[in-house]
């Protein structure tokens, strides 16, 4: 009876912590835009031209409900670039890696993803939904650069999830920049275990109910958010980046990508040396980071 008991309680708590991930996983901490803008400008990840330049706020209807917000600035007209921003974060979180393409005038959006900034309430679906949200946007900037050659997608942990999971929906890309981002959601669940110490023998267990939690709750499968095999059944040219002391999202996930894919399309990869996830890869390698994407968009956005 007592055994009973004691292995009871054990699949009870291995539920609760199933439930427990992945509520951690559909509820993250949000920075609001109000916050993000005195905090990023206290960092100096908001520039001058950035505050001044004008901004023309949109906001369009997604196909699973809800309005998705956003801003643009209008460039030339020959190239766009959209923006997506990491989980926590909104579309400001993605101010810090605009100077290059405001000095080449490229025409620029930004957008809060689902249940984050000012858009819709939604559950995250780290790119599940996010990708369909994009195409829309995508198909919204048609309509106001017309005149667009190029056509480039950046985004920044999650962003950079979704916009590799994206790639494959759209045959007009150029290119894609992903910074810090994971390549198998499951995996990272795994990863997230491990470091907390959860004994090997009961982590499928967790994630196992965690997956069904979530499927419930934001109808979306687990198993189905693999940005890293997406973006290697494609053959667009890929700026990818990661810091090696990134605690949230391990360095070997990008590792093990750039190994992958360079053998089957164009990839340059920058390793953050002793960075942590964005924006600390960013920040403490600015000029380099942004020396190398420099490089990568006149190879690739030339018209």
């Amino acid at each position: 009876m007592i055994v009973f008991l004691l292995i009871l309680g054990l699949f009870a708590i291995l539920i609760g912590l199933g439930i427990y991930m992945g509520q951690r996983l559909l509820h993250p901490h949000r920075v609001s835009p109000e916050e993000a803008f005195q905090m990023q400008l206290a960092n100096g990840e908001i520039s001058e031209e950035f505050v001044k330049r004008d901004k023309f706020p949109f906001r369009l209807k997604s196909e699973f409900g809800y309005e998705l917000a956003g801003f643009y600035f209008k460039g030339n007209g020959k190239k766009t670039v959209i923006f997506c921003h990491g989980i926590s974060w909104n579309k400001l979180g993605s101010a810090k890696y605009l100077s290059p393409f405001f000095a080449e005038n490229w025409n620029i959006i930004l957008y809060d993803h689902r249940g984050a900034g000012e858009s819709g309430k939604a559950y995250p679906s780290f790119g599940y939904y996010e990708k369909y949200d994009l195409q829309k946007v995508k198909e919204f900037a048609k309509t106001i650069f017309p005149e667009t050659k190029i056509w480039g997608l950046f985004g920044e942990s999650m962003g950079g999830a979704t916009v590799m999971q994206y790639a494959v929906l759209d045959k007009e890309l150029n290119f894609i920049v992903a910074v810090c981002p994971f390549s198998d959601l499951e995996e990272l669940m795994y990863y997230h275990l491990k470091k907390v110490k959860v004994p090997r023998i009961f982590r499928p267990i967790i994630v196992y109910i965690s997956k069904i939690y979530i499927y419930i709750t934001a109808k979306f499968l687990v198993s189905k958010v693999t940005p890293g095999k997406d973006i290697c059944s494609t053959n667009i040219p890929m700026y990818l980046s990661h810091g090696d002391k990134d605690l949230l999202v391990p360095y070997d996930m990008s590792l093990r990508l750039k190994e992958k894919r360079e053998n089957l399309a164009p990839t340059v990869f920058f390793t953050g040396k002793d960075s942590g996830h964005t924006p600390y890869l960013y920040t403490e390698h600015k000029e380099e980071f942004e020396r190398i994407l420099i490089n990568f968009l006149e190879l690739y956005s030339e018209i």
